[in-house]
């Protein structure tokens, strides 16, 4: 049950936006900003590097992606090693 005086909530999924409006709302930027960034990157690593460049980028986010999928199960490892260490200590 609406009230009157309450104001609808506005989406927020950037689904429903228009598809020109998502980029302003993913990069904060327009595309004379992202044409000027994107002229800069070549004046700066040449037409030579730019694929290359693109690629280690692309994997790196590929890896990123990917480490933060695994889940962390490094404390069980720890709290063996350190309960090793310990028992070699007090065998001395």
């Amino acid at each position: 049950m609406r009230l009157l005086g309450s104001p609808r909530r506005q989406s927020t999924n950037l689904r429903d936006l228009p598809s020109n409006v998502r980029w302003v709302v993913m990069f904060g930027l327009g595309m004379q900003e992202l044409l000027i960034f994107m002229v800069i990157v070549l004046l700066i690593f040449g037409s030579s590097r730019l694929p290359t460049l693109m690629r280690n980028l692309g994997r790196s986010a590929n890896e990123f992606k990917a480490g933060m999928r695994e889940p962390i199960d490094d404390t069980p490892r720890v709290r063996e090693a350190s309960d090793e260490s310990s028992q070699d200590e007090s065998e001395k």
